[in-house]
């Protein structure tokens, strides 16, 4: 019992000597990381000599190396563990053996918290110890610009600070415990602020963008430090090296693909003749957009600019991933994967360009598929060599299949544009029509095919033509005056039906609805942008009620006109009768208002006359 009771004072004075320790360690740390005081290299040594080794153990290895602390550490951590290997019951001694025994389980389970506890600390230190060591030699690597190891030391150190506080939050950890981790946090902040900032010096003096231009320059002379020479290329590789580490990779990767589309991609696009121009020299090499002289153009065809303006895209991303990227794929994999759709939006762009360049003339527009297949191709090709996959199998592919059906859309836009514009205009100036000119006049052999039989009879024959003359006179524009935006409206409705006519089954849907809107637009813009006109100026009246009757007699016959050349089934449903009654409810309702707005202005006039 005698021997138990040295071994637990024994114990019992180890555990003080190493809150102690950790006492002075607590403080040396804050002296170390205060940011309003510091202690000298002496001062460390005068801390550590206070320590003496209270215990004689064996130690294993080279020590000559290491310093006093982790020394006392070391001996302090020995001492613990041969005290438990010597924790044994004295059978000797005067106590009963019940007593003997529930004195030991306590004194024991007592040593056994008190060791858990001592380890914990010296755990604690050997932590704390190790993460200062990783911070010193993040701020070595800093100085020589080693982006990995600086990255790497700082991604450690996280971890070792988040698995410590989540240790210490799980055991519930004293106040002291705590304030070392912050103090720890801080330092650490600070090193990867350090690291970030020189991160992005290095990056905003290596890519250069302005005016229209990217300018990669070459590594700067202060960056050449001795013994850590790289290649521009090396260098570049250790900058999205560290920047992985770091988990900044896809901030930096969405920053260049902003960058790209606002000052490369779009102004190249939009700009006519816009092309790439590519300046080398001893500091760098710059990428601008420059407008190319029509002049030097050999094609200066829409389908030409089309193949020039996937050319320089292509251009414009080889270039990043040779001289920014050091021609890593994985990083244009990346990129593509942030360009392609949101935020860069670079295949919608691409969309917007085929699609405002195509051609007007159906004519033209087989050699435009073909051109445009090519194009396609070629840049996919292209882009996936180079590790931009995202745009394989994209909807550029899928747009040259819908040629015909985006030609009909466009058509439908530029027709109800112009259609529009014409109805803007001054809405007073008027023509005088010659109704057996209009595309909607019958003659009278078109009626009921009455004309020419019984003419060897008099009197017959008078009767079968003055029938064949009432019958047709439905069918012919008298002549009068109307509007010159009418006139224009119609005809350019005439023209979409015939484009209608030589287009294909979808195609021809969506033109003769165009047509159908076309007048649609008309009965909606022209009361509204000339209301006061059509109410007060007896002329306009009159032609807005002539324009109305005039739009509704081609109405009658164009699906009589165009029907039977139109692709099935439109050339059995093609009709603009449903529209007819509106347009002439319209003419008839604005002359009876004008006109009843006359007459009570001259019944009023009357009344004030005397009797």
């Amino acid at each position: 019992m005698a021997s138990l009771d040295t071994l637990t004072r024994k114990l019992e004075e180890t555990h003080v000597k190493i809150i102690q320790v950790r006492r002075e360690v607590v403080e040396a740390l804050r002296s170390f990381y205060a940011s309003s005081s510091a202690i000298t290299a002496d001062e460390a040594v005068k801390i550590a000599a206070k320590w003496g080794a209270s215990h004689a153990f064996p130690m294993t290895g080279d020590d000559a190396d290491a310093s006093d602390l982790q020394e006392k550490m070391r001996r302090l951590n020995v001492a613990l563990l041969d005290a438990v290997d010597r924790l044994q019951l004295d059978e000797s001694g005067e106590m009963a053996p019940e007593a003997q025994l529930l004195l030991s389980l306590t004194q024991r389970e007592r040593l056994k918290k008190q060791v858990q506890q001592s380890k914990t600390m010296l755990a604690l230190i050997e932590q704390l110890t190790e993460m200062d060591r990783l911070l010193g030699d993040v701020d070595e690597a800093i100085d020589h610009q080693c982006f990995v190891a600086a990255a790497e030391g700082v991604a450690e150190v996280e971890r070792l600070v988040n698995e410590l506080a989540k240790s210490e939050n799980g055991q519930g950890g004293n106040v002291d415990d705590k304030k070392i981790i912050r103090v720890v946090k801080l330092q650490l902040l600070s090193k990867k602020n350090r690291l970030l900032n020189q991160l992005t010096r290095y990056f905003s003096c290596t890519a250069v963008w302005k005016d229209n231009a990217l300018r990669v320059t070459a590594d700067l002379p202060e960056m050449e430090l001795e013994g850590t020479k790289l290649s521009m290329e090396e260098r570049r590789t250790d900058f999205w090296k560290a920047c992985e580490v770091l988990d900044i990779l896809a901030p930096k990767m969405k920053d260049i693909v902003k960058a790209i589309t606002l000052h490369l991609i779009k102004p190249m696009l939009q700009i006519p003749h816009g092309t790439l121009k590519q300046i080398r020299d001893e500091s760098g090499v710059t990428l601008k957009v420059v407008v190319q002289n029509p002049k030097d153009a050999s094609d200066d065809s829409e389908v030409a600019e089309v193949q020039s303006k996937c050319a320089n895209v292509v251009s414009v991303l080889q270039f990043v991933h040779t001289e920014l990227f050091a021609g890593n794929a994985e990083l244009m994999h990346q990129l593509g994967d942030f360009m392609w759709k949101i935020p860069g939006n670079l295949e919608a762009q691409l969309m917007n360009l085929l699609q405002d360049k195509i051609p007007q003339d159906s004519a033209a527009l087989e050699e435009y598929r073909g051109v445009l297949a090519t194009a396609v191709t070629r840049l996919e090709n292209t882009l996936v060599a180079i590790g931009f996959s995202a745009c394989s199998n994209s909807q550029l592919r899928g747009f040259v299949d819908q040629l015909n059906q985006l030609h009909s859309k466009k058509r439908r836009q530029v027709i109800l544009s112009n259609g529009r514009d014409m109805m803007r205009r001054d809405y007073r100036d008027s023509v005088k029509i010659n109704g057996a000119s209009e595309k909607c006049s019958l003659t009278a052999s078109v009626g009921s095919g009455k004309k020419g039989k019984d003419t060897g009879k008099g009197g017959s024959g008078s009767v079968s033509a003055s029938t064949d003359e009432v019958e047709s006179s439905c069918f012919h524009v008298p002549d009068y005056r109307v509007t010159v935006c009418a006139r224009e409206v119609v005809e350019l409705a005439h023209q979409t039906l015939v484009e209608a006519c030589t287009s294909g089954a979808s195609s021809a849907n969506l033109l003769f609805q165009t047509a159908r809107d076309l007048f649609f637009l008309f009965r909606t813009i022209v009361p509204t942008l000339y209301e006061d006109d059509i109410a007060n100026d007896s002329r306009t009246c009159m032609l807005y009620h002539n324009d109305c009757l005039y739009i509704t007699y081609h109405m009658v016959m164009i699906g009589h006109l165009y029907k039977h050349r139109l692709s099935a089934p439109l050339n059995q449903t093609a009709t603009m009768v449903d529209m007819i009654p509106s347009f002439r409810d319209a003419g008839e309702r604005a002359l009876t208002s004008y006109t009843a707005a006359q007459i009570e202005e001259v019944l009023s006039g009357l009344k004030t006359l005397p009797v």
